[in-house]
């Protein structure tokens, strides 16, 4: 069963249990935006259903430290370059991250392009909505990464080592915005964890023991999923690694170099256990910003808008580009509300419960 709920409503709603779990205000009104906006987007795996293992649980756990205050550690010889280090300290992920868009867009606009890193840091929810912060107005591209725990097997190994290692890439014309939001595996590993909770088929394999399976009946428990299968490379063909057609080292090799460069901003450089919620799980993030206008000028916009009348041209009516669909659904919900299944609300009706909250409503159907 499906319901809308309104998305200002459930704004106020998570404000209020992260409020109740420790958060101080406005940084829970910053997070609880945060998974608001990827529910609306169409984002559940990184919505609410990540709420409890994610922020509440790791708050609990003292991996997530709501009250922390992150701080810029730029050594002071490189403060005149356009690069900045922020150790988070172990806040939440969203309000660092929100920081961070802001700062290297004042990098950017300084110095044409800049680069923030956030290290000892913890999720900070869908990498997109921090691209498109950053390239909102049309003056910068906004590039963004961040290493996660270790549920992928580096092309060519026998164990796991890479996160999914997630990008989000968004450049804008006007008030338009082409955003591609993408982990460096076939799909990440919150839709993976969100389909076996609801005990659903993967929707895509995993693989255990050499095979593939798309099956939540092969793992005991969530631990034996996330600890002892993997999760296939972009471009993998899952199993037999080298075997002819198989492009997986080219996904593999793109979480190796967003894992690398997480480490030359102080990011983690070994294994993250994913069941684990406590301060050992802290992962890093990047920020990149470029000015769009430095070959164009003003006429930047027009250049980019003639490529997507281009690229339209090559479609029909039913053609999207990248982050159109999302945007649809985010506005589909601003309207109309978010479309819940009742099992999502279900298990944030047991965080509520714990934090004397009501069950969240739904909207009244017209």
């Amino acid at each position: 069963m499906v319901d809308r709920y309104d998305a200002g409503v459930v704004e106020d709603y998570l404000t209020e249990l992260l409020f109740k779990n420790g958060v101080p205000e406005t940084k829970a009104r910053v997070t609880a935006h945060v998974i608001t906006w990827s529910d609306m987007s169409g984002i559940f795996s990184h919505g609410i259903n990540n709420i409890g293992d994610l922020v509440i649980d790791s708050i609990r756990k003292r991996g997530t430290l709501p009250n922390a205050q992150f701080v810029d550690v730029t050594p002071t010889e490189h403060e005149h370059l356009g690069i900045r280090h922020i150790d988070a300290n172990g806040d939440l992920g969203p309000p660092v991250a929100m920081y961070a868009c802001e700062l290297v867009r004042e990098l950017a606009e300084k110095h044409g392009g800049g680069k923030v890193t956030v290290f000892n840091a913890n999720h900070f929810g869908p990498a997109a909505i921090y691209s498109e912060k950053i390239a909102k107005d049309g003056k910068f591209s906004g590039f963004v990464t961040c290493t996660t725990p270790s549920v992928v097997i580096p092309y060519g190994g026998n164990k796991n080592g890479l996160g999914t290692n997630p990008m989000a890439w968004s450049i804008s014309y006007g008030k338009n915005i082409v955003t591609i939001d993408m982990s460096t595996t076939v799909h990440a590993a919150s839709g993976i964890v969100k389909a076996y909770k609801a005990g659903a088929m993967f929707p895509f394999p995993v693989i255990k023991d050499g095979n593939l399976t798309r099956n939540p009946n092969d793992f005991r428990d969530l631990a034996d999923l996330l600890n002892n299968a993997s999760i296939p490379s972009l471009g993998s063909l899952g199993v037999g690694h080298g075997k002819r057609g198989d492009s997986g080292f080219k996904g593999s090799g793109l979480g190796t170099l967003i894992f690398l460069m997480n480490i030359a901003g102080g990011g983690p450089k070994g294994y993250i256990d994913p069941m684990k919620h406590d301060e050992s799980r802290r992962i890093s993030q990047t920020f990149d910003a470029w000015r769009i206008d430095t070959l164009y000028g003003k006429r930047t916009i027009d250049q980019i808008t003639q490529g997507v009348e281009y690229l339209r041209s090559c479609g029909s009516g039913d053609m999207f580009l990248a982050g159109e669909i999302e945007h649809r659904t985010y506005q589909d919900s601003e309207e109309n509300g978010i479309l819940y299944e009742t099992i999502d609300i279900d298990r944030l009706e047991v965080l509520a419960t714990a934090a004397g909250m009501p069950r969240l409503r739904p909207m009244e159907k017209a």
